[in-house]
């Protein structure tokens, strides 16, 4: 062998306590590395290792013996001979009695006992000597944590692998594990102990093996963990309470062999004052229920019943935090659970009810209950009737007894029959429920239709009420669960009946509920007879108790209770409530073989789409008044947000409904009832219901119907409509805005082509025909009827870049022309964004109808920004002199100027987010502005050059001012309306860190080079504005540009009230580079000085509470920064916090004191 002086070196290096760590693990993974590609082999590694191995010298045998495991380790999934791991188990085997040694003897043993057989597996002989070696050799608990650690792992591999060479050693592995695992406080070992006795108990199930002879001191063992008070909130080894709580669980539902023990404790837990204790143990007793037999339970379940009668009267009684609420909950449903588990196994066909479930029919509160719902506890009782009544004194408690009545019909098929039977025939003695041995057997729906003429009694009762209520819900539950279950665990009676005593007591469940809404009495008695037509109509469609008459009965009340104005409001959301919870449940699918369940019925075909919508849009179209139209509105958008089905119907009727009327809504005031019912009928769809239209689906095809029919409208008007209010108009343009945007390119097409010739003039309602084309179109064409632009604008906003339309050009100038104009704000601004969003989306391709070489790009970005709007930026002055027209003054043309900047803002942001070069050129115009505002300017009209002409001259700062400081913000930040990913815009990636990048040298100049602090302010309004949209990585990443900016922005603009926006922003700024790792606080640490200085009168920012909350954190990140530069500064600091703790505002006094308990913890030492 070549190579065998390297790897023994190795070997000596490794066992060599004086080397270094690094040294060691460096040559352990060199003949890792040689074992794994077989240059040597395990048996060459034992002979060289073997006086390492032998050693007298503790230490050195100990480090041999480690490395022989951990290279088994290595080899976990490498091929090895059966006489290698034969000898290396019989090696390590006796090695677990060499104290010195034992923890590399443990890791070899492991990794031999994990070894799979595909690679060569420790034999069934060698895998019990293991099991032997460890119960004989090792005291477990003696151990330190590592080690205990690794025996049990042993002891887990040995059981999870080798099970058949365990079982012979039986008695002797029950005690040894048993005295492993007694008394461990470690959670990792505990896990581990809790899944060896999970695993002995599978092993040796038997009552007379050797795990049963010692249940009693195993489950003593175990239960002294019960329960678990592990409540370290984060702990470093990653182990929860929940994991500890879920593993002690799997132990106890582990064999039925702990349930003489098991009950007991978990009874005696239950009484504890602790509510964790209560909790877990209601939560454990349910489980174990179900896991043990149903004699298991039988032996315990009359104190089970008692201990959970008793904790559900005390939380009932008085619910006083939500441990509490928790604990209540967790009762109802260990009891239900307790009924599932002991119908299990009947004894007979007579006897279906289970003992646990006889006790409860017998208990005395029950029998009272009933009574009591009967008004029988008023009459005399016969004392020799061998019942005593249960004294039920508060409404809680009352209310306790329905709530376990319907706990007990959603456990199973056969409690819910047997409860539903008992008790709604207690109640309802007229309904005669047939026997489940009557051979003629009859059909629900034939006893229930005779049951439409049962009256229901007299003194039906509140609490009875509610009962029914509760049970009604029980069962609803259980049909959603069977609905959804493939294999229902129940018996073929109960899944075949389960449901017949609810179909009989329908008619007079109706009957009740509906009389007690319409009885018109106090609130909360209303409530609940809407509660119960909504347990009634919402089960699945396949397991409804409801027939297609009583369905469409339960509907059309429910509608005309929630329809109705003289109820009140809650009243009126519970029963829309009631209607949602039905239409959420009508369409559930289940599969074909439940249909098995629902005897001879038909399928249903009564349904909200046709009981309840029908009804709600003719209450929108007969609506006269807003509050219930508004009310209507939002039911026809709840029954749309999650049916397809329901959104294309309200469509079509709506789509109908205000397109027919369009011209005359249009025509009246904008205060009559019409109006503002068109107003309110757009903003729900625009809102509410076509935003939820899925793309390509029915409803998004009658959304684009409604949006066609409208342009249908709109071209019928007589030319003399020249004016339509902004209130309307903006709801209808969203309209058609939403609906575009989610279009696919032929039904944008359409709808493109319909609005175009509408706006030309050329469309024929009596035709229904549209023009070829659009031809001659300008401005003074349009004059009067630019809301008619801004409603193709709406259209264009949306459009897909491949979407091409006939004469371009026309369009962008009318729409650039339109922008500028002196006009409503919502035209101009929808104008602006439609000119944009062309410019964004412009395709260099030509339309069918374009000529060859027509109208590219370059030309397009010409007409709209070199001729539209820069010259009336660089043309305006104060007085209105220039080349404005004369019809213009001055501040009409300053308006003009601020919607030009707009514009040409949102032209920018569109080629910036193409890719496009022209972006610099609109970047330089707004910084020309920004020089000129503050300043006496006044503009030549020259398009190369600004020049001074009058110094008397200065641009208003209002309109100006305002727009350009804002124009930079518009480019960077998103807008969801407009040149957005929602609408379809040409997005290229980091177009916002191109853009900032692009732009900060020049503002920093622009800056350097302006003396004057009256025009400098507007530079870092434009800054701050700036960084509110750009992506934080791309301001850290021009740090060092960047931070100085913002010192000198917060110094200049704290003294201004108005710019309190502009502030804010500068400080989230300044406090992302006092939190950034990476680079920002380095950046930051070089201000320590000047930071203060401009954080301090920030800190006292009369305009803004927000303002001086955030200069106090800052304050408070300082102290992070370095030592030396931070002390030197704390006295001032100290001066401004105390300032601070006075303030006004409590917020502000909370952040002053967490800020002076940072920087008192900075001293000299």
């Amino acid at each position: 062998m070549a190579c065998s002086s390297n790897w023994v070196a190795h070997v000596d290096v490794y066992v060599d306590p004086d080397c270094s760590t690094s040294k060691q693990v460096d040559s352990r993974n060199a003949i890792s590395k040689l074992l794994l590609d077989k240059t040597i082999t395990i048996q060459q590694l034992v002979l060289v290792a073997g006086k390492y191995l032998t050693s007298n010298d503790n230490a050195i045998r100990a480090r041999g013996l480690l490395l022989l495991a951990e290279l088994l380790e290595d080899l976990a999934n490498t091929p090895m001979e059966d006489t290698a791991i034969h000898s290396l188990a019989s090696f390590f085997s006796n090695r677990l009695q060499d104290w010195h040694s034992l923890r590399p003897a443990l890791i070899g043993s492991i990794a031999l006992a994990r070894r799979p057989k595909r690679v060569g597996a420790v034999q069934p002989e060698d895998a019990e000597t293991l099991g032997r070696s460890i119960i004989e050799q090792l005291d477990v608990q003696a151990l330190s944590q590592k080690d205990r650690m690794l025996s049990l792992e042993l002891y887990e591999s040995l059981l999870t692998l080798h099970v058949s060479s365990m079982e012979p050693l039986g008695p002797e592995l029950v005690l040894g594990i048993i005295a492993a695992i007694e008394e461990e406080k470690d959670p990792r070992c505990i896990l581990v102990a809790f899944r060896l006795v999970e695993k002995l108990a599978s092993i040796f199930p038997e009552p007379d093996g050797p795990f049963g002879e010692n249940a009693e001191d195993i489950f003593d063992i175990v239960s002294r963990y019960f329960p678990i008070s592990f409540n370290t909130p984060q702990d470093p080894r990653g182990i929860t309470r929940e994991d500890l709580s879920s593993a002690l669980l799997k132990v106890f539902t582990a064999t039925p062999l702990f349930a003489p023990f098991c009950f007991p404790v978990l009874l005696e837990k239950l009484s504890s004052t602790l509510k964790r204790a209560k909790l877990d143990a209601l939560n454990y007793i349910g489980h174990c229920a179900l896991s043990y037999d149903p004699e298991a339970l039988s032996e315990h379940a009359g104190d089970i019943w008692t201990g959970l009668k008793s904790e559900i009267f005390r939380q009932e009684d008085g619910v006083s935090d939500q441990k509490d609420s928790l604990i209540l909950e967790e009762a109802f449903s260990c009891f239900a659970r307790c009924i599932e588990a002991s119908q299990k196994v009947r004894t007979n066909e007579d006897d279906i009810t289970g003992d646990f479930m006889k006790l409860v029919l017998e208990d005395d509160c029950v029998v009272g209950f009933l009574r009591r719902v009967k008004n029988e506890l008023d009459q005399e009782i016969d004392p020799g009737d061998g019942i005593k009544t249960y004294a039920l004194t508060t409404d809680a408690q009352l209310q306790a007894v329905g709530r376990l009545l319907g706990a007990a019909a959603r456990a199973s098929c056969t409690s819910c029959y047997i409860v539903t039977k008992t008790f709604l025939s207690s109640l309802l003695p007229s309904v005669e429920v047939v026997s489940p041995k009557s051979s003629d057997h009859q059909s629900s729906e034939s006893v229930a239709a005779k049951g439409h003429s049962i009256s229901l009694e007299a003194g039906l009762s509140l609490t009875g009420l509610e009962a029914v209520i509760f049970v009604l819900e029980g069962a609803r539950h259980l049909a959603n669960v069977l609905a959804d279950s493939s294999n229902p665990s129940s018996s073929e009676f109960a899944l075949k009946y389960w449901l017949d005593p609810v179909i009989l007591a329908a008619p007079v469940l109706i009957d009740t509920f509906s009389r007690v809404v319409a009885s018109g009495v106090v609130t909360t008695v209303l409530k609940l007879g809407v509660a119960g037509l909504q347990a009634l109509a919402s089960y699945p469609a396949t397991l409804s108790p409801l027939s297609e008459d009583q369905l469409e009965t339960v509907l059309t009340f429910l509608t005309s209770t929630f329809l109705d104005q003289t109820k009140g409001s809650e009243l009126k959301d519970q029963a829309l409530g009631a209607i949602l919870a039905a239409s959420n449940l009508e369409e559930k699918c289940t599969d074909l073989h439940r249909q098995e369940f629902l005897s001879s019925r038909e399928k249903e075909k009564v349904s909200v789409l046709n009981v309840v919508l029908p009804k709600l849009l003719d209450a929108v179209q007969e609506a006269c008044s807003p509050e219930p139209l508004d009310f209507h509105l939002r039911a026809l958008a709840a029954l749309s947000a999650s049916r397809e089905s329901v959104r294309e119907k309200v469509l079509k009727v709506l789509g109908q409904l205000v397109p027919s009327k369009l011209g005359q809504t249009l025509a009246l005031a904008d205060g009559s009832f019409e109006f503002a019912k068109a107003v309110m009928i757009f903003r729900c769809l625009s809102g509410q219901i076509i935003p939820f239209c899925e793309i390509g689906s029915v409803g998004q095809l009658a959304a684009c119907d409604v949006v066609m029919d409208i342009w249908r409208s709109i071209g019928s008007l007589p030319q003399s409509t020249v004016y339509i209010a902004p209130d309307i108009l903006l709801p209808l343009m969203e309209v058609i805005r939403v609906t575009v945007q989610r279009c696919p390119e032929r039904l944008q097409k359409e709808i493109l082509t319909m609005s175009l010739s509408v706006l030309q003039g050329g469309y024929s309602p009596e035709q229904n025909t549209k023009l070829s084309g659009v031809r001659s179109l300008s401005a003074k064409h349009m004059e009067g009827k630019e809301w008619l632009v801004a409603l193709v604008g709406s259209v264009i906003v949306g459009l897909l870049p491949s979407v091409l339309f006939e004469e371009r050009e026309s369009v962008l100038r009318l729409l650039v022309s339109t922008s500028v104009a002196n006009l409503d704000p919502v035209i101009t601004d929808t104008a602006a964004q439609a000119a944009a969003s062309m410019l964004n989306k412009w395709n260099e391709k030509k339309s069918e109808s374009e000529e060859a070489g027509s109208f590219p790009l370059k030309e397009a970005i010409t007409i709209a920004v070199d001729e539209g709007w820069m010259p009336i930026i660089k043309q305006v002055r104060r007085d209105g002199t220039g080349d404005m027209p004369n019809s213009f003054c001055a501040e009409d043309a300053e308006k003009s100027a601020a919607r030009s900047i707009y514009a040409l803002a949102l032209a920018g942001k569109g080629l910036a987010m193409r890719g496009h070069s022209r972006i610099a050129d609109i970047a330089g115009a707004m910084l020309r502005v920004l020089e000129s505002l503050g300043k006496p300017v006044a503009y030549s009209g020259t398009t190369d050059s600004f020049e001074m002409k009058d110094q008397s001259d200065k641009l208003t700062e209002s309109a100006v001012g305002r727009a350009a400081v804002e124009s930079f913000g518009l480019i960077v930040n998103e807008h969801a309306s407009f040149l957005s990913k929602s609408q379809n815009a040409v997005i290229r990636p980091l177009y916002k860190q191109r853009f900032f990048t692009s732009i900060l040298s020049p503002l920093i100049e622009a800056v350097r080079l302006d003396s004057n602090q009256s025009s400098r302010i507007w530079f870092y309004r434009s800054f701050a504005c700036l960084l509110s949209g750009t992506p934080l990585g791309a301001v850290l990443t021009e740090g060092k540009r960047v931070f100085p900016l913002i010192l000198e922005g917060l110094s200049t603009l704290c003294t201004y009230p108005e710019d309190s926006e502009y502030v804010l922003q500068l400080l989230l700024s300044l406090s992302s580079f006092l939190v950034d790792e990476s680079n920002g606080r380095s950046f930051a640490a070089e201000y320590v000085q000047s930071m203060v200085n401009r954080l301090v009168p920030v800190s006292q920012y009369k305009s803004s509470m927000m303002i001086r909350e955030s200069a106090l954190q800052c304050l408070a990140a300082i102290v992070g920064l370095s030592f030396t530069r931070v002390f030197p500064v704390k006295s001032q600091v100290m001066k401004a916090i105390t300032i601070a703790l006075d303030d006004k505002k409590r917020l502000v006094r909370k952040e002053a004191v967490r800020c002076r308990e940072v920087w008192s913890a900075i001293t000299s030492t």
